[in-house]
């Protein structure tokens, strides 16, 4: 704290100011408080040319000087109580000022050791937080890995089960139905058929959801069979490039790996659609950049820039903000059309 102890001429004082580091402020004591660390400056009164001045500053270490000017000047005194005390000398006429009493307090910034100690502390608790931190996202996550496994074992013992009982019925029932009877046979088979269908999807779901499975494995695979399906039935000859590596975990949420199943799965509808391609093809690799989708054809190709208001497109834009995935799409007339599909690293 900065201290000044002014002193009227009348008094016949010789200090005109006390500092400490510098600055000054008035106080009402001859008692002065410092910090170890603290420079100590006493401003003197210089009323005649010839004044010289003589000091004696008594303490665990003393001084006792002769200066020629009016500035007295004191660095990082050490611990303990001390007496200020200052004369002028002029000819035959010597003035004194009433003792100043100091103390030095111990500062913490002189010790090396405790500021080494204090940031060897400030490591522990950031360490500890850190630590505390990881092991509640750790077992936020074993939780979630048991709900998970709770409710996959659920859907698939009561609504899967459900559903192959049900699948048991239509096929006997079709078994008893006369074959004569081709219309009521024909609605059973599209039953079968739908029924087959759901059990297919809801068999997926249970996988993507399974914490045993790797859910963004399961749900490429699941894009690669469907689009060899329905490349198939538009004679479409298929290549499949998968570079990235089985076992590796990629850190995309389940939220994610879903906008992205969306937005593959649009691109292979609309090639099959409207590209009249003679090849297509999906390659998957890891890029610097994150987890890489290219879905390929060498079709017709379209302008983008007349099919802005177009619902594949729409959908992709809308896919692409939703799972913060970067979709670019390239096509020219004639040339066939790339989407390329970015996953970022998070």
């Amino acid at each position: 704290m900065p201290i000044c102890l002014c002193v009227r001429a009348s008094d016949h004082s010789l200090i005109r100011a006390v500092l400490v580091d510098g600055e000054e402020s008035v106080i009402e004591s001859d008692t002065l408080d410092l910090l170890s660390s603290e420079s100590l400056t006493f401003l003197l009164w210089d009323t005649i040319a010839e004044d010289s001045f003589q000091y004696q500053l008594i303490g665990p270490k003393e001084y006792t000087k002769q200066s020629e000017l009016p500035v007295i000047s004191f660095a990082q005194l050490g611990v303990g109580d001390y007496t200020f005390l200052v004369k002028s000398v002029h000819s035959d006429k010597i003035g004194m000022v009433k003792p100043l009493f100091i103390k030095v307090r111990y500062s913490y910034k002189d010790n090396f050791g405790f500021i080494l100690l204090l940031i060897f502390y400030l490591l522990l608790i950031v360490g500890a937080a850190a630590y505390l931190i990881s092991l509640g996202n750790f077992r936020h996550k074993e939780k979630l890995a048991a709900l998970r496994n709770d409710w996959t074992n659920k859907l698939h013992n009561d609504i899967g089960g459900d559903l192959s009982s049900v699948a048991l019925r239509l096929e006997t029932l079709k078994r008893k139905v006369n074959p004569s009877e081709e219309r009521v046979l024909n609605r059973l088979s599209k039953s079968y058929a739908i029924l087959s269908n759901i059990q297919k999807k809801l068999r997926f779901l249970f996988d993507l959801v399974d914490p045993k499975k790797n859910s963004l494995h399961v749900m490429l695979e699941e894009v690669n069979h469907f689009a060899r399906e329905n490349f198939q039935l538009k004679e479409i000859k298929y290549h499949y490039h998968n570079e990235l590596i089985a076992d590796q975990e990629y850190n995309i949420d389940i939220g994610r790996i879903n906008k992205l199943y969306l937005a593959m799965k649009e691109s292979v509808n609309n090639c099959v659609k409207y590209s009249d391609a003679e090849n297509a093809s999906i390659h998957l690799r890891q890029s610097k950049d994150g987890l890489q989708v290219e879905i390929k054809d060498n079709g017709r190709g379209f302008n983008i820039d007349t099919h802005q208001s177009g619902n594949g497109i729409s959908n992709l834009r809308q896919y692409s903000q939703e799972g913060f995935i970067d979709i670019d799409i390239n096509s020219k007339i004639g040339e066939g059309t790339t989407v390329t599909m970015v996953v970022p690293n998070i």
